[in-house]
């Protein structure tokens, strides 16, 4: 890193270094008032950051609501997994899978099956003519035709490892969660497609034709259902073999093993096992990749059981159970479900290591909700180290997994372990273990202002207890829905959700006066009209109207700027009284680098520019597990695996604001290009603070005219420098980290190529 030097001039000085651009700054002209709350994050369950992360819960799929993942006799599976529960397949996904017959290998014939979809985004259907197919989204040779409720289409693809829609088709159907059946007969090219034995189409492919190859089934974008397969009329089941144990978990020994949706104690299942001593399961936390285990570091374990095997073995041991680092015996278990609790302090230490339940005696027992956590449940506490050392103002719970049907705050009150899972958005099968109570005691146990978002369809009875239950925290803020119409810009999906605003607003205003109200209609600049609908219908019962600009380069950020300005000036149009603001609780992006931590440092900028207009701003998202990412979303701020945290340059650029914040925003000059910069300063006027983002590949040198400050005392920097794309690693966790530096009132400020630099100015 090169060197830092600065040109400091005091009062009303001018002195310019050879070769450096001038920065005027008036510390005694303040222009705006800058509010503590705009350092924020988003934390939301996308990528497992709640559970599986924050959430100390070292079990993954402790309710064994995950359907038991078997393979199907004849058939080879690939990407998300299948299942197969009294003849039919299934798969739940949000993105995609196929299952490929492999005892028939055709180039003519007929195939049919009746497919059912819960998901409007889902489209599922046949492969036919399959070849070279392995893992991947497109990585298969083959046609694909396949219909879409929501849309009432049928689609004819062609695949070649790539993806070519042929033609799509609009005709009747029965909508979603119903069945339909798609038949296909093909010869070669030749294919003709019915749909509830009506031919909706037939195509004849000249180009280039797929001739043969075997038959499988397609779900994308979504889950979906399969039955009663035929090819060439025969039919072929869809057969499961066991061992039959819930997904997140496998079978240990040689013991008989069902998923039990008649005895569960929450949700829909329980995990059975018949066996002899020994027999058993295993989990090895999110998505398999290893429980943390630390020499010494005691494990709490609380877990329902029932039947007659009379007593349980539990144990921490390595993941291909060679080793076992700690074990305890639970006994008394009975015909009636019964809370058991224990403890296991392994004697070494294994970063990847397994939980094992096992019959401690021959019989049948069942097992639901399991809970391996530490001492800081249930709160993970290196996260929640890292949360705290970010210096955070404020954190919004909320983001798409608050549209889920099931997002209902009935179910997130009461004792942890009892409350039913639902069915998520980004995780189909949620739990309730980390939700909205527990989100709040982790904001005020880091320090910072909470807010979260409810599901518009919720009782405002059931809303009314969960905010009764966390009077202790002292809630300011509330949002009522997320990202609402964002998926059309019609009035009807508006006013719905003004309604639904409005009921839930005069509830919980009635006995909650005191609380802010956030309003999540998605903000169109092109649809005025609707946003002043909005506006009016709102106005006086809302305090604050949600912005989600996209933030994921610098020139975006400063894009973003034009849009604030637009709706404060429409606000003040459509009501020059109104106290409605603006909150931005999400900028989004799909990456993590040094680049979206520029464009929040200019967001920043943006914020402070805004004079009060913008009081709440929280980036997303607050962290993500390494190499976990399973939606898309690339945007974590804090990353961890089961043993190590590590910090991404946005969340320095967000340290590094929020430490040096200051409430006055004062008046600076700089004619530099791809430079954006505020200068702020502390009410005594004893503090000078710079924020500079200079978004230029090339170094910059700088010579500040200083005027209305008194004299230099000490002058500290810090800065964030890297190339664009630059992101730390487990192996490299500290590659793009703030540089502090201790400078001299005497030489220019030299700000590093694509780089964040604070500088703290004291007076004498």
């Amino acid at each position: 890193m090169k060197s830092r030097a600065i040109l400091f001039t005091a009062m009303a000085a001018t002195s310019i270094a050879t070769c450096a651009q001038i920065m005027t700054v008036n510390a005694s002209k303040v222009i705006a008032h800058i509010e503590p709350l705009i350092y924020g994050a988003g934390a939301e369950d996308v990528n497992h950051e709640i559970y599986g992360g924050l959430y100390d819960q070292k079990i993954f799929g402790e309710g064994f609501e995950e359907s038991a993942e078997v393979h199907l006799a004849g058939f080879s599976t690939y990407d998300d997994p299948w299942y197969a529960l009294n003849g039919i397949a299934n798969i739940e996904t949000d993105a995609y899978g196929s299952l490929v017959y492999d005892k028939q290998h055709l180039s003519k014939g007929s195939a049919e099956v009746e497919i059912k979809m819960e998901d409007g985004n889902t489209i599922a259907g046949f492969i036919i003519h399959t070849s070279d197919i392995s893992d991947g989204e497109n990585s298969f040779n083959g046609y694909e035709i396949a219909l879409n409720t929501y849309v009432k289409k049928v689609f004819i693809a062609k695949h070649r490892q790539d993806w070519q829609l042929i033609t799509d088709i609009e005709t009747a159907m029965n909508p979603s969660g119903q069945w339909n059946k798609l038949r296909v007969d093909f010869d070669g090219g030749n294919l003709r497609v019915y749909l509830n034995d009506k031919l909706v189409r037939q195509y004849n492919d000249i180009h280039n034709p797929l001739t043969n190859g075997k038959i499988g089934i397609r779900s994308y974008a979504g889950s979906s259902m399969f039955r009663n397969l035929k090819i060439n009329g025969q039919k072929i089941e869809f057969k499961g073999e066991p061992p039959y144990v819930s997904s997140m978990w496998k079978a240990v020994g040689s013991g008989q093993y069902k998923h039990d949706d008649k005895n569960a104690f929450t949700g829909k299942y329980a995990q059975q096992i018949t066996g002899k001593t020994g027999d058993g399961i295993a989990n090895t936390g999110l998505n398999g990749w290893g429980i943390g285990i630390e020499k010494g570091k005691k494990l709490n374990v609380a877990l329902y059981l029932k039947g007659d095997a009379g007593q349980v073995r539990l144990s921490l041991q390595s993941s291909n159970g060679q080793k076992e680092y700690a074990s305890a015996t639970v006994t008394g278990i009975g015909k009636e479900w019964k809370k058991f609790e224990t403890t296991l302090t392994p004697d070494q230490t294994d970063n990847a290591g397994r939980f094992v339940l096992q019959l401690g005696a021959n019989g049948k027992l069942w097992v639901d909700q399991v809970l391996l956590c530490t001492d800081a449940y249930p709160f993970r506490a290196d996260l929640t180290e890292a949360f705290k050392n970010e210096h955070l103002t404020f954190l919004r719970y909320g983001g798409t997994m608050v549209n889920a049907k099931e997002y209902m705050t009935k179910n997130m009150i009461g004792s942890r372990l009892e409350r039913e899972p639902y069915k998520g958005h980004w995780y189909k099968q949620a739990t309730n273990g980390f939700a909205i109570p527990e989100f709040v005691e982790f904001a005020r146990k880091i320090g910072a202002e909470p807010t979260f978002a409810i599901n518009i369809e919720d009782n405002p009875t059931d809303v009314l207890a969960l905010l009764r239950e966390i009077e202790p925290y002292n809630l300011k803020y509330i949002e009522i829905g997320n990202e609402e119409c964002i998926s059309s810009s019609s009035r009807k999906i508006y006013e719905h959700y003004v309604e639904r605003y409005l009921v839930l607003y005069n509830a919980i205003h009635a006995v909650y006066p005191d609380l802010k109200f956030i309003n999540s209609a998605w903000w169109r600049k092109k649809h005025l009209d609707t946003m002043e609908y909005v506006f009016r219908s709102l106005d006086g019962r809302c305090d604050f109207w949600d912005f989600h600009p996209w933030t994921e380069i610098p020139e975006e950020a400063i894009k973003a700027e034009k849009d604030i300005a637009l709706m404060q000036s429409q606000f003040l149009k459509w009501n020059p009284q109104t106290t409605m603001r603006c909150a931005i609780l999400e900028e989004n992006g799909n990456t993590h680098d040094m680049a979206r931590a520029l464009a929040h440092a200019v967001m920043l900028n943006n914020v402070r520019r805004a004079n009060g207009f913008v009081p709440l701003d929280s980036p997303a998202n607050a962290l993500q597990p390494n190499e976990q990412n399973d939606n898309g979303w690339d945007q974590g701020q804090i990353f961890f695996s089961p043993s190590q945290v590590w910090m991404q340059p946005p969340y320095y650029a967000q340290q590094m604001a929020a430490t040096n914040h200051q409430p006055l925003l004062v008046e600076s000059n700089c004619d530099l290009s791809n430079l954006d910069y505020t200068a702020t300063r502390s009410q005594d006027g004893k503090t000078l603070v710079l924020h500079i983002v200079n978004y230029d590949n090339s170094g910059r040198s700088l010579s500040l005219n200083l005027n209305g400050f008194g004299e230099i005392g000490s002058i500290k920097t810090y800065s964030l420098a890297g190339n664009d794309e630059g992101e730390n690693s487990p192996k490299r966790p500290e590659r793009f980290v703030p540089v502090v530096t201790t400078m001299t009132p005497s030489s220019n400020l030299h700000l590093e190529g694509y780089s964040y630099t604070v500088v703290v100015i004291e007076a004498k």
